[in-house]
Protein backbone atom coordinates (compact mmCIF):
# COMPACT_ATOMS: atom_id res chain seq x y z
CA UNK A 1 0.00 0.00 0.00
CA UNK A 2 1.59 3.36 -0.91
CA UNK A 3 0.34 6.40 1.12
CA UNK A 4 1.26 9.88 1.67
CA UNK A 5 5.48 9.53 1.96
CA UNK A 6 5.06 5.63 2.47
CA UNK A 7 4.81 2.42 1.76
CA UNK A 8 3.16 -0.19 3.86
CA UNK A 9 4.19 -3.75 2.76
CA UNK A 10 3.44 -7.43 3.26
CA UNK A 11 0.25 -6.55 4.92
CA UNK A 12 -1.34 -9.98 6.22
CA UNK A 13 -4.04 -8.91 9.29
CA UNK A 14 -6.76 -6.58 8.95
CA UNK A 15 -5.51 -3.07 10.80
CA UNK A 16 -4.85 -1.67 7.34
CA UNK A 17 -6.39 1.36 8.32
CA UNK A 18 -4.54 1.99 11.70
CA UNK A 19 -1.35 0.90 9.57
CA UNK A 20 -2.28 3.97 6.70
CA UNK A 21 -2.27 5.86 9.70
CA UNK A 22 0.94 5.28 11.28
CA UNK A 23 2.89 5.02 8.18
CA UNK A 24 1.39 8.84 7.15
CA UNK A 25 2.30 9.63 10.64
CA UNK A 26 6.27 8.45 10.02
CA UNK A 27 6.49 10.13 6.69
CA UNK A 28 6.15 13.55 8.54
CA UNK A 29 8.30 12.69 11.32
CA UNK A 30 11.21 10.96 9.94
CA UNK A 31 13.95 13.22 8.09
CA UNK A 32 15.64 10.90 5.27
CA UNK A 33 18.42 12.13 3.01
CA UNK A 34 17.53 13.10 -0.27
CA UNK A 35 17.78 12.05 -3.29
CA UNK A 36 16.98 8.64 -2.33
CA UNK A 37 12.94 7.67 -2.54
CA UNK A 38 12.78 4.91 -0.19
CA UNK A 39 14.79 4.15 2.49
CA UNK A 40 14.02 1.52 5.26
CA UNK A 41 13.29 1.71 8.79
CA UNK A 42 16.43 1.61 11.23
CA UNK A 43 16.74 -0.84 14.03
CA UNK A 44 16.14 1.49 16.85
CA UNK A 45 12.97 2.53 15.69
CA UNK A 46 11.19 -1.53 15.81
CA UNK A 47 11.64 -0.71 19.89
CA UNK A 48 8.92 2.24 19.57
CA UNK A 49 6.47 0.30 17.00
CA UNK A 50 4.05 -1.57 19.21
CA UNK A 51 3.69 -5.17 19.02
CA UNK A 52 0.44 -5.45 17.06
CA UNK A 53 2.54 -3.68 13.94
CA UNK A 54 5.67 -5.34 13.62
CA UNK A 55 4.41 -9.20 14.22
CA UNK A 56 3.91 -9.86 10.37
CA UNK A 57 4.62 -6.48 8.67
CA UNK A 58 7.69 -5.13 6.67
CA UNK A 59 7.96 -1.13 6.91
CA UNK A 60 9.76 0.81 4.45
CA UNK A 61 10.03 4.66 5.17
CA UNK A 62 11.08 6.91 2.37
CA UNK A 63 10.49 9.83 1.40
CA UNK A 64 8.31 10.67 -1.63
CA UNK A 65 9.82 13.09 -3.86
CA UNK A 66 6.57 14.02 -5.94
CA UNK A 67 4.83 14.99 -2.75
CA UNK A 68 7.75 17.48 -2.17
CA UNK A 69 7.58 19.44 -5.22
CA UNK A 70 4.20 19.84 -5.27
CA UNK A 71 4.22 21.01 -1.83
CA UNK A 72 6.95 23.83 -3.28
CA UNK A 73 4.69 24.28 -6.02
CA UNK A 74 2.01 25.32 -4.21
CA UNK A 75 3.52 27.56 -1.66
CA UNK A 76 5.14 29.31 -5.15
CA UNK A 77 1.59 29.22 -5.87
CA UNK A 78 0.21 31.30 -2.73
CA UNK A 79 3.34 33.55 -2.70
CA UNK A 80 2.58 34.89 -6.14
CA UNK A 81 -0.65 35.04 -4.93
CA UNK A 82 0.29 37.37 -2.02
CA UNK A 83 2.52 39.46 -3.68
CA UNK A 84 -0.35 39.98 -6.71
CA UNK A 85 -2.31 41.30 -3.91
CA UNK A 86 0.60 43.62 -2.41
CA UNK A 87 1.29 45.00 -5.93
CA UNK A 88 -3.03 45.56 -6.56
CA UNK A 89 -2.72 47.41 -3.26
CA UNK A 90 0.64 49.48 -4.18
CA UNK A 91 -0.86 49.94 -7.43
CA UNK A 92 -4.28 51.51 -6.14
CA UNK A 93 -2.19 53.37 -3.37
CA UNK A 94 -0.21 55.11 -6.42
CA UNK A 95 -3.55 56.33 -8.06
CA UNK A 96 -5.04 57.24 -5.02
CA UNK A 97 -2.08 59.67 -4.23
CA UNK A 98 -1.95 60.94 -8.15
CA UNK A 99 -5.94 61.92 -8.05
CA UNK A 100 -5.25 63.73 -4.56
CA UNK A 101 -2.42 65.27 -5.76
CA UNK A 102 -4.88 66.16 -9.13
CA UNK A 103 -7.71 67.73 -7.24
CA UNK A 104 -4.79 70.13 -5.04
CA UNK A 105 -3.29 70.89 -8.08
CA UNK A 106 -7.24 71.87 -9.44
CA UNK A 107 -8.01 72.86 -6.23
CA UNK A 108 -4.99 76.18 -5.78
CA UNK A 109 -5.73 77.18 -9.59
CA UNK A 110 -9.21 78.07 -8.47
CA UNK A 111 -8.14 80.43 -6.12
CA UNK A 112 -5.49 81.83 -8.01
CA UNK A 113 -5.54 85.18 -8.75
CA UNK A 114 -7.01 86.24 -12.41
CA UNK A 115 -4.18 88.59 -13.07
CA UNK A 116 -0.24 88.87 -13.15
CA UNK A 117 0.42 91.88 -10.42
CA UNK A 118 3.64 92.49 -9.47
CA UNK A 119 5.33 94.19 -6.99
CA UNK A 120 5.33 94.95 -3.04
CA UNK A 121 1.38 95.75 -2.77
CA UNK A 122 0.79 92.82 -5.74
CA UNK A 123 2.39 90.48 -3.05
CA UNK A 124 0.16 91.46 -0.30
CA UNK A 125 -3.05 91.81 -2.53
CA UNK A 126 -2.40 88.44 -4.00
CA UNK A 127 -1.95 86.68 -0.78
CA UNK A 128 -5.05 87.94 0.42
CA UNK A 129 -6.77 87.58 -2.28
CA UNK A 130 -6.35 83.50 -2.35
CA UNK A 131 -6.98 83.21 0.84
CA UNK A 132 -10.23 84.95 0.69
CA UNK A 133 -11.18 82.73 -2.32
CA UNK A 134 -10.29 79.64 0.17
CA UNK A 135 -12.28 81.12 2.82
CA UNK A 136 -15.22 82.29 -0.06
CA UNK A 137 -15.26 85.68 1.03
CA UNK A 138 -13.81 87.69 -1.76
CA UNK A 139 -16.35 90.27 -2.17
CA UNK A 140 -16.94 91.14 1.94
CA UNK A 141 -13.21 91.29 1.73
CA UNK A 142 -13.15 93.84 -0.77
CA UNK A 143 -15.74 95.76 1.32
CA UNK A 144 -13.51 95.43 4.25
CA UNK A 145 -10.33 96.80 2.54
CA UNK A 146 -12.44 99.71 0.78
CA UNK A 147 -13.53 101.13 4.42
CA UNK A 148 -9.87 100.83 5.27
CA UNK A 149 -9.09 102.55 3.09
CA UNK A 150 -11.32 104.92 2.85
CA UNK A 151 -10.43 105.95 6.54
CA UNK A 152 -6.91 106.31 5.53
CA UNK A 153 -7.48 109.03 2.90
CA UNK A 154 -10.13 110.98 4.77
CA UNK A 155 -9.01 110.64 8.55
CA UNK A 156 -5.97 112.33 8.99
CA UNK A 157 -5.73 110.53 12.79
CA UNK A 158 -5.88 107.12 11.29
CA UNK A 159 -3.55 108.19 8.64
CA UNK A 160 -0.99 109.35 10.89
CA UNK A 161 -1.61 106.01 13.10
CA UNK A 162 -0.79 103.90 10.01
CA UNK A 163 2.33 106.47 9.12
CA UNK A 164 4.16 106.89 12.41
CA UNK A 165 7.28 105.18 12.68
CA UNK A 166 8.15 105.71 16.58
CA UNK A 167 5.10 103.37 17.28
CA UNK A 168 6.31 100.23 17.93
CA UNK A 169 5.24 97.71 15.86
CA UNK A 170 3.84 95.52 18.88
CA UNK A 171 2.05 98.26 19.79
CA UNK A 172 0.33 98.61 16.22
CA UNK A 173 -0.36 94.87 15.93
CA UNK A 174 -2.24 95.02 19.35
CA UNK A 175 -4.35 98.33 18.75
CA UNK A 176 -5.12 96.59 15.17
CA UNK A 177 -6.44 93.59 16.95
CA UNK A 178 -8.43 95.91 19.10
CA UNK A 179 -10.01 98.32 16.48
CA UNK A 180 -10.85 95.19 14.13
CA UNK A 181 -11.51 91.98 16.58
CA UNK A 182 -15.33 90.54 15.42
CA UNK A 183 -15.68 93.16 13.09
CA UNK A 184 -13.68 91.64 9.89
CA UNK A 185 -12.95 88.86 8.15
CA UNK A 186 -10.36 86.90 9.36
CA UNK A 187 -8.49 87.42 6.36
CA UNK A 188 -8.59 91.01 6.60
CA UNK A 189 -7.45 90.91 10.20
CA UNK A 190 -4.58 88.85 9.26
CA UNK A 191 -3.63 90.87 6.84
CA UNK A 192 -3.50 93.88 8.88
CA UNK A 193 -1.73 92.40 11.72
CA UNK A 194 1.16 90.98 8.99
CA UNK A 195 1.16 94.52 7.78
CA UNK A 196 1.54 96.12 11.30
CA UNK A 197 4.72 93.20 12.41
CA UNK A 198 6.11 93.95 8.86
CA UNK A 199 5.89 97.63 9.22
CA UNK A 200 3.83 97.78 5.97
CA UNK A 201 0.30 99.65 7.59
CA UNK A 202 1.39 102.72 5.00
CA UNK A 203 0.82 100.34 2.05
CA UNK A 204 -2.70 99.73 2.99
CA UNK A 205 -4.24 101.72 -0.01
CA UNK A 206 -1.86 100.91 -2.52
CA UNK A 207 -2.36 97.03 -1.95
CA UNK A 208 -6.47 97.98 -1.63
CA UNK A 209 -5.94 99.53 -4.85
CA UNK A 210 -3.97 95.69 -6.35
CA UNK A 211 -7.00 94.14 -4.52
CA UNK A 212 -9.82 96.14 -6.41
CA UNK A 213 -8.28 95.27 -9.30
CA UNK A 214 -8.16 91.42 -8.66
CA UNK A 215 -11.78 91.71 -7.90
CA UNK A 216 -12.70 93.81 -11.12
CA UNK A 217 -10.59 91.16 -13.10
CA UNK A 218 -12.64 88.23 -12.09
CA UNK A 219 -16.13 89.82 -12.39
CA UNK A 220 -14.87 90.18 -16.11
CA UNK A 221 -14.90 94.36 -15.50
CA UNK A 222 -13.05 97.47 -17.44
CA UNK A 223 -12.75 100.18 -16.09
CA UNK A 224 -12.53 102.95 -18.83
CA UNK A 225 -12.87 106.87 -17.82
CA UNK A 226 -14.51 109.42 -19.99
CA UNK A 227 -12.88 112.85 -19.82
CA UNK A 228 -15.62 115.68 -20.84
CA UNK A 229 -15.48 119.07 -21.57
CA UNK A 230 -18.82 119.43 -20.45
CA UNK A 231 -20.95 116.44 -17.83
CA UNK A 232 -22.62 113.78 -20.33
CA UNK A 233 -25.98 113.62 -19.43
CA UNK A 234 -27.32 109.86 -19.41
CA UNK A 235 -28.10 109.35 -23.00
CA UNK A 236 -24.54 110.09 -24.43
CA UNK A 237 -22.88 108.30 -21.40
CA UNK A 238 -24.92 105.44 -22.51
CA UNK A 239 -23.91 106.18 -26.10
CA UNK A 240 -20.37 105.93 -25.43
CA UNK A 241 -21.06 102.64 -23.16
CA UNK A 242 -22.79 101.10 -25.92
CA UNK A 243 -19.58 102.24 -28.00
CA UNK A 244 -17.08 100.80 -25.90
CA UNK A 245 -18.68 97.62 -25.06
CA UNK A 246 -18.36 96.40 -28.74
CA UNK A 247 -14.39 96.88 -28.27
CA UNK A 248 -14.00 94.52 -25.97
CA UNK A 249 -14.89 90.81 -25.84
CA UNK A 250 -17.93 89.25 -25.24
CA UNK A 251 -18.94 88.94 -21.96
CA UNK A 252 -16.79 92.07 -20.51
CA UNK A 253 -18.65 94.82 -18.08
CA UNK A 254 -17.59 97.92 -18.72
CA UNK A 255 -17.51 100.57 -15.62
CA UNK A 256 -17.59 104.40 -17.26
CA UNK A 257 -16.15 106.81 -14.81
CA UNK A 258 -16.51 110.01 -15.91
CA UNK A 259 -14.87 113.38 -15.36
CA UNK A 260 -15.09 116.71 -16.53
CA UNK A 261 -11.64 118.98 -17.70
CA UNK A 262 -13.03 122.16 -19.32
CA UNK A 263 -9.43 123.12 -20.49
CA UNK A 264 -10.01 120.23 -23.67
CA UNK A 265 -12.57 122.47 -25.14
CA UNK A 266 -14.54 119.99 -26.75
CA UNK A 267 -14.60 116.06 -27.58
CA UNK A 268 -13.59 113.27 -25.36
CA UNK A 269 -10.05 111.55 -23.49
CA UNK A 270 -10.88 108.30 -23.28
CA UNK A 271 -8.82 106.33 -20.37
CA UNK A 272 -8.75 102.60 -20.36
CA UNK A 273 -6.27 100.55 -18.32
CA UNK A 274 -2.71 102.21 -19.30
CA UNK A 275 -3.96 103.04 -22.94
CA UNK A 276 -4.96 106.36 -23.62
CA UNK A 277 -7.29 107.94 -26.17
CA UNK A 278 -7.49 111.63 -27.07
CA UNK A 279 -10.49 112.78 -29.32
CA UNK A 280 -10.30 116.11 -27.71
CA UNK A 281 -11.06 119.60 -29.87
CA UNK A 282 -8.41 120.70 -28.11
CA UNK A 283 -5.31 118.18 -29.35
CA UNK A 284 -6.89 118.64 -32.45
CA UNK A 285 -5.97 122.52 -32.11
CA UNK A 286 -2.54 121.81 -30.87
CA UNK A 287 -2.18 118.98 -33.99
CA UNK A 288 -3.00 121.73 -36.50
CA UNK A 289 -0.70 124.57 -34.47
CA UNK A 290 2.28 122.11 -34.63
CA UNK A 291 1.40 121.60 -38.75
CA UNK A 292 3.64 124.13 -40.94
CA UNK A 293 1.91 126.40 -43.32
Amino acid sequence: MRGEGIICAHSNCGTGTMMNFFCSFLSRIVLLPLPCEWWPVPGALWRIIPPFFYNSYLFIVGINISSITSLIVMEKHILQHHLSIMLSKISLLRSAATTVARRGMATEAAHRPPLDLYGLNARYANATYTAASKADSLEKVEGELLAIKNSAENSKEFASFLENPLISRNEKTKSIEGLLKGKTESVTMNLMTTLAGNARLNNIVGITDSYITLMKAKRGEVEATIISAEPLNKTQTAAVSDAMQSQFPKGAKVVLKTEVNPSILGGLQIQIGDKFLDLSVGSRIEEVGRTSV
